[in-house]
């Protein structure tokens, strides 16, 4: 109890620590919220944080409680109009850093991932916009990246572009650089990280990472055309060195099959230049997994983390543990309606995405303090569920409930876990809902 109580009060905490600063945070600093009124600065804070996927007038009404002088939607838009988009960015990062993060052999691990997010129609924010060709029906959306610890299932960090901004990679570099602890952090991630620059850039910053890379026989990669053992699984030493294409002398297909490279002329790497026409990566680690990953083919992973430490198994138990990102951003969308918009403007919508990442948080810390009870004679072991959790921490979140209340609440209405369940469920993706109210 005393731990869940502890978490309410630091998000808490954090709220009034920006409040106190909330001149950097409004467009207007000698007139925005320096009169008393209702839905004060803290106020639209602590609000934007609870709401759903209700309308505006709703949502008030059950914050207010039924209050007969409860605040218009009109005003709520005219007051939120007032705050700068990076206050609930920051009011995440805040809070986040106060939870201590566990450590798996010294290391935090950390996923990361992309994923796209739609938004509300909008033909007039050509940034978001998107469409197939001439005639046909456009669509906006904005892709979020992510830091994700897979031991403690809370957000790191994030970054969201719209949907025609830079891709992954370019997200993930300015996340590197607020690591809070670099050396003793593990990057995990998919194909979509597989690039000489970043893994330079991964080592130029002493950060240890598994990353998933493309097969041999692809054409293009660290391991393009490279000759590997016939073998289900193995675990082997790897160099690479890239050379500026004007310089590179001899076969460049022997030196890809070498393991040596060089970088095409239509790619990106800062480390060579005429000056340094070589660059020499550190000595790194190939380990091919077997099909037991049930990605449906042999999986090679590229790590420059030490063998003595971490073998062929801890490599590919840590490349599994990757999938809770995955599912993180399905609670995300789902049980913390981020399918839900109550604006057109990518100002607000910003607002609302940090707000969902951060009671994201708020539940996961409160969950992870609760075990199910092993009942005997039951078929199967009980787990959280998340989505109706996230819900009641909200309400213990409004004082509506208490921490024994709420921890009643969450452990009797748990889920079984099933084992070995690999057949694909037959999901309907939702459509973004925008509620028409001021939102041009």
């Amino acid at each position: 109890m005393k731990h869940i109580t502890h978490i309410k009060a630091s998000l808490r905490k954090a709220i009034r620590h920006i409040s106190d600063q909330k001149e950097q945070f409004v467009w207007n600093s000698k007139t925005d919220f320096t009169r008393r009124k209702k839905l004060d600065f803290p106020t639209m804070l602590r609000f934007l944080l609870q709401m759903e996927g209700s309308t505006i007038r709703n949502e008030l009404t059950d914050y207010f409680h039924d209050s007969p002088d409860c605040p218009s939607p009109s005003a709520f838009y005219q007051q939120r109009l007032k705050i700068k988009p990076d206050v609930l960015y920051m009011l995440f990062r805040t809070f986040t850093a106060q939870y201590k993060g566990t450590r798996w052999k010294g290391y935090r691990l950390l996923a990361v991932d992309g994923s796209t997010i739609y938004t509300p129609r909008n033909e007039k924010d050509a940034s978001s916009y998107l469409f197939n060709g001439a005639g046909k029906k456009g669509w906006n959306c904005v892709h979020m990246n992510a830091l994700y610890d897979l031991m403690d299932g809370l957000y790191v960090d994030a970054a969201v572009h719209p949907g025609k901004k830079p891709g992954e990679q370019a997200a993930l570099k300015p996340m590197l650089d607020r690591l809070s602890d670099p050396g003793h952090s593990i990057i995990i991630g998919d194909r979509g990280y597989e690039s000489f620059q970043m893994v330079a850039d991964l080592e130029a910053r002493g950060i240890p990472f598994v990353i998933r890379v493309k097969k041999p026989s692809s054409n293009w990669g660290f391991l393009a055309k490279a000759d590997f053992p016939e073998q289900k699984e193995f675990d082997l030493p790897f160099t690479c060195k890239i050379a500026h294409a004007n310089s590179f002398k001899g076969n460049k297909s022997r030196a890809r099959m070498l393991g040596e490279g060089y970088r095409p002329g239509n790619r990106c790497f800062s480390y060579v230049s005429k000056d340094s026409p070589t660059y020499h990566f550190q000595p790194m680690r190939v380990v091919r997994c077997g099909n037991d990953l049930q990605e449906g083919e042999p999986v090679y992973l590229l790590t420059n983390l030490p063998e003595g430490r971490f073998g062929l198994s801890e490599i590919k138990e840590l490349y599994k543990l990757r999938w809770g990102i995955e599912t993180s951003f399905r609670e995300l969308k789902y049980a913390l309606s981020l399918l839900h918009f109550h604006s057109k403007k990518m100002d607000l919508m910003m607002q609302e995405i940090f707000a969902r990442l951060t009671m994201y948080n708020f539940s996961h810390m409160i969950t992870s303090q609760l075990k199910p009870e092993v009942k005997p004679g039951k078929k199967h072991a009980r787990q959280i569920n998340h989505t109706y959790a996230a819900k009641i921490c909200k309400e213990y979140f409004r004082n509506k409930i208490g921490p024994s209340h709420l921890k009643a609440l969450i452990l009797r209405h748990t889920l079984p876990i099933r084992p070995d369940r690999h057949y694909e469920r037959k999901a309907n993706k939702k459509q973004p809902r925008t509620f028409h109210y001021r939102i041009s």
